[in-house]
């Protein structure tokens, strides 16, 4: 009860009184509400869908062949930290996603409240299950990473196309639906610092992202040019090129579910690939 009235007096006091935020504030209460009847995270919805059916399917089971047997007022610990889960934002203290990791320790509590009173039948039914949900969620990321891995070597053979220490700016342009896998393509461009000792305005590759990072005062004059977040943008969305031609040199244009578009100010390709191009920009220096 005491973490619980801390939590409630925080979130009150901090977001909705001092900065004016909701329980809406970065995710939205239908998502809370979506993470809660189906907390088994996926890249894809039939994985996740398949995995939440077999582990809801196995608790059923178990609870009304009373195989699964729950203490005495289990429902109250669980029942609070849901509640937190459901009013506090996702990000807090700079922790994104924090309420929907905070989720997890609901279920953690339900765990420690139970007790599995199952015969050798029982028990080998318990063991696969858990496979079969552990084999679909393995299966699913080995799958997503692979892909994403061929990616960033792609993307990283590209840059070594850019001249030593250039300015480089990174923008992506996401299909229709608005998702990208951000991880690890939002910090590819850092492998220009490495391989080229380029400029990048922070470490994950977009100039404006707003991370705490000291600039030089040249460089944080740049950073205060323009006020969006993170430099992805829709195929309907303009992009400013005017301001990444006159402070870059160079530009990374990465298409995620849709072609990546070519800067008109672009003095030449440096390198290019399926949905993906480096171009040298006028920028300061003219190159």
């Amino acid at each position: 009860l005491a973490a619980l009235a801390a939590c409630m007096l925080f979130y009150l006091m901090a977001f909705e009184r001092g900065l004016g935020l909701d329980m809406s504030w970065y995710d939205t209460a239908a998502g809370k509400l979506r993470n809660l009847a189906s907390p088994f995270m996926a890249y894809a919805v039939l994985p996740g869908l398949a995995v939440m059916a077999l582990v809801v399917g196995l608790v059923l089971w178990s609870w009304r062949t009373r195989r699964l047997q729950l203490q005495p007022g289990w429902w109250v610990p669980v029942g609070l930290f849901v509640l937190v889960f459901l009013v506090m934002p996702s990000v807090i203290m700079n922790s994104h996603y924090a309420g929907s990791r905070l989720l997890i320790v609901a279920a953690l509590v339900f765990v420690a409240h139970a007790a599995l009173r199952a015969d050798k039948r029982g028990q080998v039914a318990l063991m696969l299950v858990a496979l079969a949900a552990t084999s679909i969620r393995v299966a699913e990321v080995d799958a997503h990473w692979s892909v994403t891995s061929v990616r960033t070597a792609q993307l990283r053979q590209a840059l070594r196309a850019v001249l030593p220490r250039a300015k480089l700016a990174t923008v992506m342009v996401v299909g229709p639906s608005g998702h990208t896998a951000l991880h690890p393509l939002r910090h590819v461009a850092s492998f220009a610092v490495i391989d080229r000792q380029a400029f990048i305005a922070n470490f994950f590759g977009f100039p404006f992202n707003g991370e705490s990072v000291a600039f030089r005062p040249e460089a944080a004059a740049i950073t205060a040019l323009v006020n969006k977040d993170q430099l992805i943008y829709r195929p309907d969305e303009p992009i400013d090129w005017e301001l990444l031609c006159t402070h870059f040199d160079t530009v990374l244009v990465i298409g995620e579910g849709t072609e990546a578009p070519t800067p008109p100010c672009a003095l030449r390709a440096l390198a290019t690939g399926p949905r993906y191009g480096v171009y040298a920009l006028p920028g300061v220096s003219g190159r």
